[in-house]
């Protein structure tokens, strides 16, 4: 159960709470996990429809806690341990869920723009009527998930036009008024990493559709990747880059 001190912590408000989180919180390496849930405690608390958006709860043990349609707007929930908690109906919009999410009841939560990657699922979390995209929040990151033994036919993929991995491609970019060479070179790294991101995450989401007999959607998702290859920005960065490197081999500094 939670140690009520950080539970007492926590009803004094998010602000008190994230400077606590931020200058005193404890480190615990004594839980199973060695790298989920090693911050405070608030395992199996009870935050049913807690205002807490922005909060900082990263690191934070929330296995087994009620946060039913808890308002987690925002949050950071990094390296969280969410097993078995239930989120069901949670707002969780542009949210850090890098969590452990094995277990955890997801159905009908808010996830448009959230942060997915780092995230681990497994066959018992439950994501039926889960909204992955809507038009103020964008859609989630979903780069690197692990949907292996995610039940994905209780997803709506049909409203999912894109992933958010693809959205950050039309971010606006802050540029350097007189950026040197060095610079450009590691924005077009940076460049082609998004890209590379984006690709990736569809096509590993295709294949997993794919193998759980979902071939329409997963077509879908392949075509997503396939247009991101053919773009012609993703195609001028890649070929520089592959000149660069070749210099590099030649001439290392």
């Amino acid at each position: 159960m939670s140690i009520p001190e950080h539970l007492a912590m926590l009803r004094r408000g998010v602000e008190a709470w994230n400077h606590w989180h931020l200058h005193e919180r404890p480190l615990v390496f004594a839980r199973p996990s060695p790298i989920y849930g090693q911050g405070p405690d608030l395992s199996g608390a009870d935050l049913q429809q807690a205002m807490l958006a922005g909060i900082n709860l990263c690191t934070t043990n929330l296995r087994g806690a009620n946060l039913r349609q808890a308002d987690l707007h925002g949050a950071d929930l990094g390296l969280a341990d969410l097993r078995e908690a239930i989120l069901h109906g949670a707002n969780l919009c542009q949210s850090c869920l890098a969590a452990d999410l094995r277990g955890a009841d997801l159905r009908e939560a808010w996830l448009a723009g959230a942060d997915l990657r780092g995230s681990w699922l497994n066959a018992h979390t439950r994501l039926e009527g889960v909204l992955l995209q809507d038009a103020e929040h964008g859609s989630a990151r979903v780069a690197g998930l692990d949907w292996s033994q995610v039940r994905l036919a209780t997803i709506a993929w049909e409203r999912v036009d894109l992933l958010g991995d693809e959205e950050i491609l039309s971010a606006p970019h802050i540029h350097k008024e007189e950026p040197g060479a060095s610079y450009e070179l590691l924005q077009a790294y940076e460049r082609l990493w998004q890209y590379e991101s984006a690709i990736q995450a569809y096509e590993t989401l295709q294949q997993a559709l794919k193998e759980q007999g979902l071939p329409a959607q997963a077509a879908r998702f392949r075509a997503r990747a396939c247009s991101l290859r053919q773009n012609p920005e993703y195609r001028f960065f890649s070929r520089r880059l592959r000149r660069q490197q070749g210099r590099e081999r030649f001439f290392p500094l």
